[in-house]
């Protein structure tokens, strides 16, 4: 199983904003980290028939924030690749199988 080593951007899930996103990279750890975001546009359908949430989600706003120059700039200055989820290494998986980030994630939280 590939599994980032971090993860962000759950706590504003649909309202990602440019700021937010500059605030999480400038702390971004070593390794790989996931960021959550819904990019898009407006879609009366997925606010109407889905039933976990999307009503108020700002695709929109997510999708500026990530085609941002300065969050584009920000990226190039700290040295911070994009990768596919695909490009991610079998690493990310504990010598017993399980992901590595979520054990590491729940021993700091205990």
């Amino acid at each position: 199983i590939r599994v980032a080593d971090h993860f962000g951007g759950f706590d504003v899930s649909g309202h990602m904003t440019e700021e937010r996103l500059r605030g999480l990279l400038a702390r971004v750890p070593g390794g790989t980290t996931e960021i959550m975001t819904h990019p898009g546009r407006e879609c009366a359908w997925l606010r109407r028939d889905l039933p976990w949430g999307y009503r108020d989600f700002d695709w929109a706003q997510e999708l500026r924030a990530l085609t941002s120059r300065q969050i584009k700039t920000q990226l190039r200055s700290a040295g911070i690749d994009l990768i596919r989820f695909q490009e991610l290494a079998d690493s990310s998986v504990a010598p017993d199988g399980s992901p590595a980030a979520l054990t590491r994630q729940c021993e700091e939280s205990t």
